[in-house]
């Protein structure tokens, strides 16, 4: 390398196309971080036994305003979770079972849960996801419309056999 030649010097030190593809995914997966825990929808992922490994904020926060649910924690089984039996919850461990929603009773709640899986770098199951929220409210409304439309019919029938129609 002679005099003025610059061809080896460089003013910022250059990276490979493989370290700006890392960066990228690092980049990404950072971002995804962020929406499931900034996220207010409660999420739940467990291993492929069923064992929450990951509460996210939206649903700590849920379990602390509904303590009847179930035991809360890292550790404890889906079921455990949600008050359920095991049994309940075993095609949770089948990924050809799932995405699937579901309604349980738990403690003074009702809860709707949807259920994924979820799948590793090479297609494996690694355990589902459950999105959840307190649907009872939403439960007796459905309950009270239902009681009320069957009133009513039972009352309409009441008329028309009251006026000797059939």
């Amino acid at each position: 390398s002679g005099y003025g030649d610059h061809r080896d010097l460089h003013p910022f030190p250059t990276r490979r196309s493989s370290d700006l593809l890392l960066t990228k995914r690092h980049a990404e997966q950072l971002r995804l971080s962020e929406m499931v825990t900034n996220t207010s929808v409660q999420l739940v992922q467990a291993n492929a036994e069923l064992e929450v490994v990951y509460l996210n904020p939206a649903t700590e926060q849920a379990l602390k305003l509904h303590p009847d649910i179930g035991v809360d924690g890292i550790g404890v089984t889906l079921s455990e979770l949600f008050g359920q039996q095991p049994e309940d919850f075993e095609f949770m461990k089948d990924p050809a079972c799932l995405p699937q929603a579901i309604q349980v009773h738990s403690g003074s709640e009702e809860l709707e849960l949807h259920v994924s899986a979820i799948e590793g770098r090479h297609s494996e199951f690694l355990g589902p996801m459950v999105t959840w929220s307190v649907v009872t409210e939403k439960a007796r409304a459905e309950e009270r419309e239902r009681n009320l439309s069957e009133q009513i019919m039972a009352r309409a029938e009441e008329r028309r056999v009251g006026k000797g129609c059939r």
